[in-house]
């Protein structure tokens, strides 16, 4: 399916780089307040938001930054997770190579 990755050698930098490399569906919406959030919906539970000043590019980056964030939390805690952060882990691998 995909070759071993060594999870704590991947660099934010190498992280990012991946993942906007990728196509993601990323979707946004505009909020009633104005803001905008941003989600993908292989990673529902990570989302961006950028308020106030309404941008689109904004929320799309905090929401690279919050899978990063994610990705962080799971490799950390790999041997704990139970079975959905599991399948998440394994889909940011899927992603990486």
């Amino acid at each position: 399916m995909y070759e071993k990755i060594e999870l704590e050698k991947i660099t934010k930098e190498y992280f990012l780089s991946e993942i906007k490399r990728k196509t993601l569906n990323i979707k946004t919406k505009q909020t009633d307040s104005g803001g905008y959030y941003a989600y993908v919906e292989e990673f529902p539970n990570v989302v961006g938001y950028e308020g106030g000043n309404p941008n689109k590019e904004k929320a799309i980056e905090d929401l690279y930054e919050g899978l990063w964030e994610s990705f962080e939390f799971l490799r950390e805690n790999e041997n704990r997770l139970g079975e959905k952060p599991k399948r998440d882990l394994e889909k940011f691998k899927e992603l990486l190579v």
